[in-house]
This record gives structure tokens, C-alpha cells and sequence, in this order.
């Protein structure tokens, strides 16, 4: 994850030198006290990764499978047809 994301600080600097000031940085910008929290990399990195997997969880949920065989699905799904949670993994 960190060499993707210094190639697009260094890409985001390259392209970045042609807009704007460089008076008006990131720096001397005042944000609203309730998006403050996202100035934190971590917290940010943290939060976009959360929404990436559970896109990723729900598209592999709901998909369809290759198999038309009830038994086959409910054994991949972490979801039953039924809506219970496969015994398979409910042991973890």
C-alpha cells in the first residue's frame, strides 16, 4: 500500500505545479472543525480501506455463483439462502 501511494503524492505533485498558488498551500487551508478528523492519513487510509472491503464483502455476497446447486451456494455465501449465517463460519 505505501509504494501505490507515493506514486500518486509524487504523480499529485508533478501535475500539481501547473494549478494554482504556491501562497495557498494545504498548510494555511482552515477546514470545518467536523471534517478535522480527517486530516489524519491514518484515519483517512483506515476509513477508505473499511469502504473498499465492505464494497468487496457485498459484491462477493451478493453475486452470482457458477453453481445452480442450493448446497454449493449456502457453503460459499457467509450468508444462507435462509438469511442465517453459514455455521461454516460462525465458528471463528
Amino acid at each position: 500500500m505505501g509504494h501505490q501511494q507515493m506514486l500518486g503524492l509524487s504523480i499529485a505533485y508533478g501535475i500539481g505545479r501547473f494549478f494554482g498558488r504556491k501562497e495557498d498551500s494545504a498548510e494555511t487551508k482552515k477546514i470545518s472543525n467536523k471534517i478535522k478528523i480527517f486530516e489524519d492519513n491514518i484515519f483517512t487510509q483506515t476509513i477508505l480501506i473499511f469502504i473498499l472491503f465492505l464494497v468487496l464483502i457485498l459484491i462477493a455476497q451478493f453475486s452470482s455463483l457458477p453453481s445452480n446447486d442450493p448446497n454449493t451456494v449456502n457453503t460459499i455465501r457467509f450468508v444462507n439462502s435462509d438469511g442465517a449465517i453459514n455455521p461454516v463460519y460462525s465458528q471463528w
